[in-house]
């Protein structure tokens, strides 16, 4: 490689997504044409750039690259109208000038893609913030947008620019911006050599930190490379929001229709601060706002004073802020920060040309998408689903199935806290949101199939593959049936049926034999055979009730998740009322009485035995106290009391002789123990309500002989329970120390 060849070319240093920049650049293209463009990009996008310039493309657009192998993996490379890589190609395409793209190839970039670039930014927010800028966004506006340069003037004070970052970065310069250099000054090199092309004649549009770098004499030869990763590449429409820096994307800015404004009326932020507090005004009014166009007026003076104090040539969008939230808003930063996203950043969503062409996953959804009037937007987008109307309940499924491949565009919003409310819905609540992400699943899905359906069944069967657990098992039976992919209800049945006789996990059987009732309560005519549903249902219940006493012997680390399974398991015995009933009331008797198990589990059984009516009052009364007597050890009677109060409160506050033992068992307690008793004690009665609370009081007080009791439980009011909360955060800080 001849690097006086490299510098001997027009360097043309760039920002992403800058409009003085691409304004700078367009004037240079058309004042001078050169003979060969060459763009920072994927050298093996070339063939997108006749559909970025179609016509029909409508930026924001974004170029994906992306795996086609087992591990679908994607880069993104986003354009807006006004970005200098979209203004070159376009223009190029537009005066038949040989326009190519030089950057490393997708898969060298997806290969690389966990080193990032961690240039200039976090400097150079100090370094504005001690010129006096809010940020270096502030700083770029003023020292750059917005003061009119001519192409050479932009160009060398943005080779300058170039230059300070990488004198101040050198140290962090990585491996990959070394070799993305190389590469970019060999393909300089070819791309001369190729067209047969004087190096003086020949334009490279490349950010400013690497134009500056082809300046030097360190730059390194490139090494011949193969990137042995299939990959392919295609253009999909983007969007404003996405662009935009506050939604994550580094090199974004902070107001992309803003500066599409700025853009397009020629690099006058002084004209597009107006039209954008013009746009605002119609829009607080809309809202209800007093605003008129005096407030506009007024706006736009206090703008533009702002920015000649500040030494700005004109107005950004700090001075648009400040002077909507003074004038307009009467100083409110809330509103006004809801109120700019509109006019400042924009809902814009880009189109892509025909002619590129969509992938099978991608046409099949939007296809489906019109069919069903599900609104495209890059903001949430509210409706209901009747699953009595075949067409909606079609429609539900559709985005189950899309939920099922993870294409980020939809969420069920109704509430569902089981899995037997899941399948007995009559109505659905959906949430969706369109955005490139969805697009970028999309095509990354084409892995497992060409059609929605097709792939969904294809990670169905990787699913089943991996399955280890019943629970697991019947989770992917209700995805099964939720999702209308009925072909694969004889495959769930029978991982469901193998696994239940090799998993002995008490937790993971109760949780299946939950999904199970739940299909079995609410899965008519969804195919299922019933009997062998039936047979399957019952050996799981007896299994999980089985299983229950090993299990409810574990120390305080897993007793979460046994008491879970025990509700789960009662739940699902109690709707039941089949053999595992009197099977699970067998089980649950002899573990109250026992002092075997953890006491909570103890604690819990009986609350829920109370409950359902299979242990009377005064065995209830016995056994409390027996358990909270002076001889057993404080903290695990505060761990029966804890298990049975999480269902049986109400036992408790209502019933004067259980509210004796307790008390007389608390004020037995040595302050030792009683200080290690507290925290268990606060988990115990963390979720009392008010009216639990009044009953407490009003018996207890009784006990003790406190006459006035209406006195105590009127004091017991909301400023005593904050302090009460209060105490509890701050006793949550003690235990945090050790």
């Amino acid at each position: 490689m001849d690097k006086s060849i490299i510098k001997a070319v027009s360097h043309f240093p760039a920002r992403h997504h800058s409009p003085a920049c691409s304004l700078a650049l367009a004037a240079r293209i058309q004042e001078d044409p050169p003979g060969l463009i060459l763009i920072e990009g994927p050298s093996d996008a070339d063939d997108l750039i006749e559909a970025l310039a179609d016509s029909d493309t409508i930026p924001p657009v974004a170029i994906l690259g992306y795996h086609i192998g087992e591990t679908p993996t994607s880069v993104l490379y986003p354009l807006a109208a006004y970005s200098p890589e979209y203004v070159a190609l376009s223009l190029a395409v537009k005066l038949e000038i040989p326009v190519h793209f030089i950057d490393l190839p997708i898969p060298a970039i997806l290969s690389l893609k966990e080193e990032q670039d961690h240039i200039g930014r976090p400097a150079f927010n100090e370094a504005a913030v001690a010129l006096g800028y809010g940020s270096f966004e502030e700083f770029w506006e003023a020292g750059f947008e917005c003061r009119g340069y001519g192409p050479e003037e932009f160009r060398t004070v943005m080779m300058s620019f170039g230059a300070m970052v990488r004198a101040r970065e050198r140290e962090v310069i990585d491996t990959r911006n070394r070799l993305r250099e190389s590469y970019m000054a060999y393909q300089i090199s070819r791309r001369l050599e190729e067209g047969g092309v004087d190096p003086a004649k020949a334009l490279v549009v490349t950010g400013a930190f690497h134009a500056a770098g082809f300046m030097e004499e360190e730059l390194e030869a490139f090494e011949e490379t193969v990137w042995d990763i299939p990959c392919d590449r295609t253009v999909i429409s983007y969007s404003y929001p996405r662009l935009s820096e506050q939604l994550g994307y580094g090199a974004g800015n902070r107001a992309p229709f803003y500066y599409q404004r700025a853009y397009e009326c020629g690099g006058d932020f002084k004209r597009a601060t107006l039209l954008t507090l013009i746009d605002l005004t119609d829009h607080l009014r809309q809202k209800g706002f007093e605003a008129s166009l005096s407030h506009t007026i007024d706006a736009f003076n206090l703008a533009r004073t702002l920015a000649d104090m500040r030494e700005k040539a004109a107005p950004c969008l700090d001075e648009i802020a400040e002077s909507v939230r003074a004038c307009m808003l009467k100083g409110s930063a809330e509103a006004a920060e809801a109120m700019l996203w509109d006019a400042v950043i924009g809902r814009n969503v880009g189109r892509v040309s025909k002619s590129i062409g969509r992938g099978p996953l991608q046409e099949e959804f939007y296809q489906e998408l019109g069919r069903r009037r599900i609104p495209v937007t890059d903001e949430p987008a509210e409706f209901t689903l009747n699953l009595n109307a075949d067409i909606e309940r079609s429609t539900s499924g559709f985005l189950h199935r899309l939920n099922l491949l993870e294409i980020p565009f939809g969420g069920c919003v109704t509430t569902a806290e089981s899995p037997a409310q899941q399948l007995r819905r009559l109505r659905e609540k959906w949430e969706v949101r369109w955005s490139p992400a969805t697009d970028v699943a999309l095509v990354e899905k084409v892995v497992y199939g060409n059609n929605i359906a097709q792939a969904c069944e294809r990670l169905l069967r990787e699913k089943f593959l991996s399955i280890t657990d019943v629970a697991a098992a019947t989770d992917l039976l209700l995805k099964v049936i939720i999702t209308g992919l009925g072909a694969f209800l004889e495959e769930g049945l029978s991982l469901c049926e193998s696994q239940s006789a090799e998993d002995e996990d008490f937790y993971r059987l109760a949780r299946a034999a939950q999904n199970l009732m739940a299909v079995h309560s609410y899965g008519s005519g969804r195919e299922i055979e019933e009997d062998r549903l039936r047979a399957l249902l019952d050996h799981v219940i007896n299994r999980a009730v089985l299983a229950l006493p090993q299990a409810a012997q574990v120390d305080d680390g897993g007793i979460e998740e046994v008491c879970t399974g025990i509700k789960l398991i009662h739940e699902v015995v109690t709707i039941d009322k089949g053999e595992g009933l009197r099977l699970y009331l067998r089980v649950i008797e002899a573990l109250i009485g026992s002092d075997v198990p953890h006491p909570s589990a103890c604690g819990l059984c009986m609350g829920l035995a109370h409950v359902s009516g299979s242990i009377g009052e005064q065995f209830l009364v016995t056994e409390v106290s027996r358990r909270l007597s002076a001889g057993e050890e404080p903290v695990r009677a505060g761990q029966f009391l804890e298990g049975f109060l999480s269902v049986n409160r109400l036992a408790l506050v209502k019933n004067r002789p259980l509210i004796k033992w307790i008390n007389d068992f608390l004020a037995g307690i040595e302050p030792r123990a009683f200080i290690d008793l507290l925290p268990v004690l606060r988990r115990a009665f963390s979720d009392f309500t008010r009216s639990e609370i009044t009953y407490l009081m009003e018996n207890l007080s009784a006990l003790i002989g406190v006459e006035a009791r209406e006195e105590v439980v009127s004091n017991i009011n909301q400023t005593v329970l904050d302090d009460l909360k209060e105490t509890d955060e701050d006793l949550d800080d003690f235990d945090d120390l050790f």
